[in-house]
Protein backbone atom coordinates (compact mmCIF):
# COMPACT_ATOMS: atom_id res chain seq x y z
CA UNK A 1 0.00 0.00 0.00
CA UNK A 2 1.56 2.97 -1.07
CA UNK A 3 2.63 5.15 1.92
CA UNK A 4 3.19 2.15 4.25
CA UNK A 5 6.98 2.37 4.47
CA UNK A 6 6.83 6.70 4.81
CA UNK A 7 4.41 6.00 7.86
CA UNK A 8 6.50 3.75 9.77
CA UNK A 9 9.58 6.34 9.08
CA UNK A 10 7.45 8.71 10.87
CA UNK A 11 6.78 6.07 13.69
CA UNK A 12 10.48 5.41 13.89
CA UNK A 13 11.46 9.47 13.89
CA UNK A 14 9.21 9.95 16.32
CA UNK A 15 10.76 7.42 18.95
CA UNK A 16 13.95 9.27 18.90
CA UNK A 17 15.36 6.50 16.15
CA UNK A 18 17.22 7.86 13.06
CA UNK A 19 15.84 6.87 9.62
CA UNK A 20 17.66 5.69 7.17
CA UNK A 21 16.34 4.12 3.85
CA UNK A 22 12.95 4.11 3.41
CA UNK A 23 11.56 1.22 0.62
CA UNK A 24 9.73 -2.14 -0.22
CA UNK A 25 11.91 -4.96 0.51
CA UNK A 26 8.78 -6.91 -0.38
CA UNK A 27 6.14 -8.69 1.11
CA UNK A 28 5.79 -9.86 4.70
CA UNK A 29 3.02 -11.38 6.57
CA UNK A 30 3.36 -9.99 9.96
CA UNK A 31 6.01 -6.85 10.62
CA UNK A 32 9.21 -7.28 12.53
CA UNK A 33 12.62 -5.09 13.46
CA UNK A 34 15.48 -7.25 11.66
CA UNK A 35 19.44 -6.83 12.92
CA UNK A 36 22.13 -7.22 11.91
CA UNK A 37 24.67 -9.73 14.16
CA UNK A 38 25.11 -7.80 17.18
CA UNK A 39 22.36 -5.58 17.24
CA UNK A 40 19.49 -7.83 18.57
CA UNK A 41 18.80 -5.91 21.55
CA UNK A 42 18.68 -2.33 19.88
CA UNK A 43 16.11 -4.49 17.74
CA UNK A 44 14.31 -5.25 20.56
CA UNK A 45 14.55 -1.78 22.26
CA UNK A 46 12.85 -0.73 18.74
CA UNK A 47 10.60 -3.24 18.90
CA UNK A 48 9.93 -2.01 21.91
CA UNK A 49 9.41 1.43 20.84
CA UNK A 50 7.06 1.00 18.42
CA UNK A 51 4.81 -1.29 20.24
CA UNK A 52 1.98 1.35 20.65
CA UNK A 53 1.78 2.50 17.03
CA UNK A 54 2.31 -1.25 15.32
CA UNK A 55 1.98 -4.13 17.99
CA UNK A 56 4.30 -6.35 19.06
CA UNK A 57 7.10 -6.78 16.54
CA UNK A 58 8.99 -10.13 15.57
CA UNK A 59 12.52 -9.51 16.27
CA UNK A 60 14.48 -11.71 13.37
CA UNK A 61 18.19 -11.74 11.85
CA UNK A 62 18.13 -9.91 8.64
CA UNK A 63 17.83 -11.36 5.40
CA UNK A 64 19.81 -10.56 2.70
CA UNK A 65 16.92 -9.30 0.69
CA UNK A 66 15.99 -6.66 3.64
CA UNK A 67 19.54 -6.07 3.92
CA UNK A 68 20.12 -4.98 0.09
CA UNK A 69 17.25 -2.10 0.73
CA UNK A 70 18.38 -1.18 3.96
CA UNK A 71 21.73 0.10 2.48
CA UNK A 72 24.17 -1.47 5.14
CA UNK A 73 21.87 -0.22 8.64
CA UNK A 74 22.17 -2.25 11.45
CA UNK A 75 18.07 -2.30 12.13
CA UNK A 76 15.58 -2.58 9.80
CA UNK A 77 11.41 -2.17 9.93
CA UNK A 78 9.91 -4.70 7.69
CA UNK A 79 6.25 -3.62 7.87
CA UNK A 80 4.14 -6.70 7.29
CA UNK A 81 0.63 -7.17 5.55
CA UNK A 82 -0.95 -7.16 8.88
CA UNK A 83 -0.24 -3.06 9.58
CA UNK A 84 -0.76 -2.13 6.07
CA UNK A 85 -3.90 0.23 7.38
CA UNK A 86 -1.01 2.87 9.07
CA UNK A 87 -0.55 4.85 5.94
CA UNK A 88 -4.41 6.06 6.39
Amino acid sequence: MPGTAKAASVFVKDAGWKVGEVGDAGSFPTSSVMFEDGFKSDAETLASDLSDQLGELDVVLITPEVADVAGGADLALVVGQDDQGIAG
